[in-house]
């Protein structure tokens, strides 16, 4: 009987696991409408003067539904793979070999490039799957490469480091990994496990 349940509790967690990922790669976040979000909100106040490049509020809100549900996704990916609830076979089965998880975790962390508390939560569950992709699936380097995630990474550091400070500062309950890290320490992690498996080749495996 308990071996049954086990099994069944595994079973569960693999289709969970699976639902996420999709959620995650079937996401509209980084396609077109979020990049012109961008653009917009980047714009100069004096060539935004027109109601036409102003995003509705309804829009706005929508936007920030989808992302709090990505941060939700991203968290129970990182929550499944770091509690070793999935298997290292497991995952490199659940993931697509085309290099999709990259693109689609490059496209996450271009959109939300943002200084908000919101999208920082965001790029750094991205980090932290980014990070575990890396250790669970080597495979998934030369995908990583292809997208110049270390540019990536840098760019969003770049952009967040202050709102990062000022979110340890005052404190987090929503972080994933306890106690809370910064952005710099999880960029630094990434660029260490991608340099260390470009080194030992193991982009092959």
């Amino acid at each position: 009987m308990y071996d049954t349940i086990v099994v069944l509790l595994i079973i569960c967690i693999k289709l969970c696991f699976l639902q996420v990922l999709h959620k995650i790669l079937s996401s509209k976040m980084g396609r077109t409408a979020d990049a012109v979000e961008i653009v917009v909100e980047n714009q100069p106040q004096e060539d935004a003067d027109t109601d036409s490049v102003q995003p509705p509020i309804q829009e706005n809100e929508k936007q920030s539904e989808e992302r709090k549900f990505m941060a939700a996704m991203l968290s129970l990916a990182v929550v499944i793979c770091n509690e070793n609830m999935i298997s290292k076979e497991d995952f490199a089965c659940a993931t697509p070999r085309d290099g999709a998880v990259a693109k689609k975790l490059k496209e996450i962390l271009q959109v939300n490039k943002q200084s908000t508390a919101q999208c920082l939560r965001i790029v750094k569950l991205t980090c932290q799957v980014v990070i575990v992709v890396i250790e669970v699936k080597p495979s998934c380097i030369a995908h990583f490469n292809e997208h110049n995630f270390k540019g990536t990474l840098a760019e969003a550091l770049e952009t967040m480091s202050e709102v990062d400070d000022c979110m340890l500062f005052a404190g987090n309950e929503c972080e994933v990994i306890k106690p809370a890290r910064s952005l710099t320490s999880l960029v630094k992690e990434a660029h260490e496990l991608l340099k260390t498996a470009q080194e030992q080749g193991n982009w092959y495996v």
